[in-house]
């Protein structure tokens, strides 16, 4: 097959040779030229937009791990503060509770029989 391109390349190649420079295949030759011009533009500049949003696509995908990544740290510290804050919130409701029953306990003391002394 490469051998009948090639082939068939030097017979279009000796044939363009005995024809004009004006001639019409010459002049076919020159706009098929610039249509693969063209088209290698295009392709660059297809492959160049193709690039340009991958690497967008890779930014946005990167960005948004990392706001995924900053609010689940924020979340994790608000669960943090809200254990300690409920912890805080058993301790002084028990320490509450100690001191209301210590004042039970010197009321009930206070107030006990064998504190009173009998009236004379």
């Amino acid at each position: 097959a490469s051998a009948a391109r090639s082939s068939s390349a030097r017979s279009s190649a000796s044939a363009s040779i005995s024809v004009g420079s004006n001639s019409p295949s010459r002049q076919r030759v020159a706009d098929l030229q610039k249509e693969l011009d063209g088209t290698q533009l295009h392709v660059e500049a297809t492959q160049r937009r193709l690039n340009s949003a991958r690497i967008t696509a890779e930014t946005e995908e990167a960005m948004a791990r990392a706001e995924a990544a900053a609010e689940r740290a924020r979340l994790e510290r608000e669960y943090e503060a809200a254990k300690l804050s409920a912890e805080l919130a058993r301790t002084r409701a028990a320490e509450a509770n100690l001191r209301e029953q210590q004042l039970r306990n010197q009321m009930t003391n206070a107030f006990s029989p064998a504190r009173i002394s009998p009236a004379h």
